[in-house]
């Protein structure tokens, strides 16, 4: 299983909540910017040469406030990524494009 979380989400919960949260702190695998992906749920996907299919949100939970800091779950409800199959392993490098099969 691959996860992805969106710079712009981790930016948006810090502006509007005051709640910041690294993207290392996450627990994702993958950091995206520009990709909506709330809308990848039930689609296929490729990063580098991996094939996925987002499968649902990751939400936040009380293990990760619990690693990081009071007010993460209310600040990523909606907003703390993507949980997605892997169809075809391969590589992922960084700068590696998000784009629909």
């Amino acid at each position: 299983a691959l996860t992805l979380i969106a710079a712009e989400a981790l930016e948006a919960a810090a502006a509007e909540t005051g709640v910041e949260l690294g993207a290392d702190e996450s627990r994702r695998n993958v950091l995206t910017r520009g990709i909506d992906l709330n809308a990848l749920v039930g689609v296929c996907f490729r990063v580098g040469e991996v094939e996925c299919v987002g499968v649902e949100l990751c939400e936040p939970c009380t293990t990760l406030e619990g690693l990081t800091r009071p007010g993460v779950i209310k600040a990523f409800v909606h907003r703390c990524g993507l949980n997605a199959d892997i169809v075809i392993d391969g590589e992922i490098a960084v700068g590696d494009a998000v784009e629909p099969v």
